[in-house]
């Protein structure tokens, strides 16, 4: 994870900040966005190419929760997290956004979005069959007849360009591995009620 901050000179008042999350590190990027709450730094939007987009406020102790929801814009969904004290902030790749004041939270279900074990596993189900099988069938697509020649030609340093496309591999190949042990931790830990 890596952070750049892209500030605005007209503009003091707003803070762009580049960051980068894993698919897995979902529950890294809501810690983060409750810091970033703490410091007085209120999220507006999240846009393309990871960058956060804040707006200068009260320094405040806010819940930030994250959906991969099965259907975009559900306005039954929404309408329940609102009923629910969520407020709705918005959506990016896929994951929807959404945050409330710690102070409003009476119970420790008040902090979560999903209270019950099947809902926060069919999140995890989601971000597997969305995201995960997808990532791999396309690598697979895509360098399966090429991986061998690269590796060949990357050991034995004939190729400059081999060796770049073979570290490429090994390095989107340990992400999707990361991002899958991950996730059956997560799976694990929700099924063990520890999540």
């Amino acid at each position: 994870m890596s952070e750049n901050q892209i500030n605005s000179a007209e503009n003091p008042e707003i803070k762009k900040v580049f960051r980068l999350f894993t698919i897995a590190d979902w529950k890294k990027e809501e810690e983060w966005l409750r810091k970033m709450s703490l410091q007085g730094w209120k999220l507006l939007k999240v846009s393309r190419f990871d960058v956060y987009t804040f707006k200068k406020a009260e320094a405040e102790d806010v819940i930030y929760r994250l959906d991969l929801p099965e259907k975009d814009n559900d306005p039954d969904f929404l309408q329940m997290c609102q009923d629910f004290g969520w407020e709705y902030v918005g959506r990016y790749a896929g994951w929807t956004y959404y945050r409330r004041p710690a102070a409003s939270a009476s119970a420790k279900e008040d902090t979560e979005l999903f209270s019950d074990e099947a809902s926060k596993l069919g999140m995890v189900s989601r971000l597997f069959c969305y995201r995960i099988v997808p990532i791999f069938m396309l690598l697979t697509v895509t360098q399966w007849d090429s991986l061998p020649g690269d590796i060949e030609a990357g050991l034995r340093f004939r190729s400059v360009g081999a060796v770049v496309l073979l570290a490429l591999d090994g390095l989107v190949i340990a992400t999707i591995v990361y991002c899958v042990v991950r996730l059956f931790m997560v799976r694990r830990k929700i099924k063990r009620g520890e999540d």
